[in-house]
């Protein structure tokens, strides 16, 4: 597991920068975008602050149709383990979380689990492109994480 505490912006990005293109060659240039604790670091080391804690996933939101539409882009990263949305990419955790026309009613279910996908299909169409090194990948804007924070907080009461 990579974990970044006390480590560099650079060491991150670096990271990412490996992991984006790896990703790219399974779901296709920007067709995707990163979420969750990467993007919020990347807005606070914007912003000059430091990160909070380390982070061991990688969170990636993707468009999908349906239930069939996701298993295959879920199994474009390997075999399930655990959790159906978990995968590995060289050992890092990847968390693979649909969105779109797959999000009935605002979330997703799959036998006992179930995942709040408001918010998502909106962050994406207003994503930026970051360019990490060789690499570029949609990220949400401020604004749209911090409504996905707020929904996740609510999902968790």
């Amino acid at each position: 597991m990579k974990t970044f505490k006390g480590s560099t912006s650079d060491d991150v990005f670096a990271f990412l920068e490996g992991k984006i293109l790896e990703i790219d060659n399974l779901l296709g240039r920007h067709e995707y975008m990163i979420i969750g604790s990467y993007v919020r670091d990347i807005h606070l080391n914007r912003a000059g602050l430091k990160s909070p804690r380390g982070t061991q996933d990688l969170d990636v939101s993707v468009a999908v149709q349906d239930f069939p539409d996701f298993r295959e882009k879920l199994d474009a990263f390997g075999s399930q383990r655990g959790v159906l949305t978990r995968r590995y990419l060289g050992g890092t955790p990847i968390d693979i979380i649909p969105f779109g026309p797959i999000a009935r009613d605002g979330s997703f279910s799959h036998g006992d689990s179930r995942w709040e996908l408001r918010g998502l299909a909106e962050a994406y169409k207003t994503a930026e492109l970051l360019e990490i090194g060789d690499a570029s990948v949609k990220i949400p804007r401020l604004q749209a994480m911090m409504g996905l924070k707020i929904i996740a907080w609510g999902e968790r009461l």
